[in-house]
């Protein structure tokens, strides 16, 4: 690779670094301030954050291995403020980054999967086996739109390298799918009768579903307010409508998404 053929990258990495460290990439790999990016620091590689685009420097520079992200972590003008706070507070930069993120994305974890769309139907071989078959035909319901490989029919890098050498398929980058844990679901859940003031408060809301109301449900922890929330979802949905649950701390979901499976024998897109 030619020195023409490169773009060049301030990042700054999680530590005690005053400073950012200057990278090069490739110029068709998309890149911009506030995606992470995986390189190598010292004999380790370690996750970094791009800051900005970088001149050429004198000395010889180590490659990005790879993005890790599609798009920045942060809006402009919440990346801007991050800044504007490490120099303001004399703090490392990458520290204060590092330090915004969730826990999963300080851990290295990609927001890039691999996924694959249908580039050409009539490329499809006419003799494929029973798995690839089921792989195009998933595709094929997906449209234009990619489909990460988590999603699909499992099939063999050897199998998908045929497809994709007749030019039937096309591996693209995806989101990485959400991972929070599955619900629990039981087989029978469990039958809960409501007291006279959840019934009473149940009640009152069924008889405005066909209007908007708002409306205030107060009681101490443990009262059973959830129990009301569930009894009232579980009637929308047997309508054919949709809810919209907003969460008060995010440390609740997963405990909630259970709770809503084991209830409602739901799974909730969260």
């Amino acid at each position: 690779m030619t020195l023409q053929q490169r773009n060049y990258w301030s990042v700054v990495l999680a530590g005690p670094f005053f400073r950012a460290f200057t990278y090069h990439a490739d110029n068709d790999l998309a890149l911009q301030p506030g995606m992470r990016v995986r390189v190598e620091f010292g004999k380790k590689t370690r996750t970094a954050v791009v800051v900005d685009a970088a001149s050429q420097p004198e000395g010889e520079t180590k490659p990005i291995i790879e993005p890790l992200d599609l798009v920045p972590l942060w809006p402009e003008r919440a990346f801007a403020a991050l800044r504007w706070a490490a120099d303001y507070y004399h703090y490392p930069l990458g520290a204060v980054l590092f330090s915004s993120m969730p826990a999963a994305l300080r851990n290295r974890r990609a927001l890039i999967s691999e996924g694959w769309c249908l580039t050409n139907p009539d490329c499809v071989p006419e003799r494929l086996g029973a798995k690839q078959k089921a792989f195009v035909a998933a595709l094929k319901r997906s449209g234009s739109n990619p489909v990460a490989r988590e999603a699909l029919p499992a099939l063999t890098t050897a199998s998908r390298k045929r497809l994709e050498q007749a030019g039937a398929i096309s591996r693209v980058n995806v989101p990485t799918p959400g991972l929070w844990p599955k619900p629990q679901r039981t087989s029978n859940p469990r039958t809960i009768t409501l007291n006279a003031e959840q019934q009473q408060a149940v009640t009152a809301v069924k008889q405005h579903f066909d209007q908007f109301r708002v409306w205030l449900l107060e009681g101490i922890t443990g009262s059973g307010k959830t129990v009301v929330y569930l009894d009232l979802i579980e009637q929308v949905l047997a309508a054919g409508k949709q809810v919209l649950v907003l969460v008060p701390e995010i440390a609740l979901t997963p405990q909630l998404l259970s709770r809503f499976a084991n209830r409602l024998q739901h799974k909730p897109a969260v």
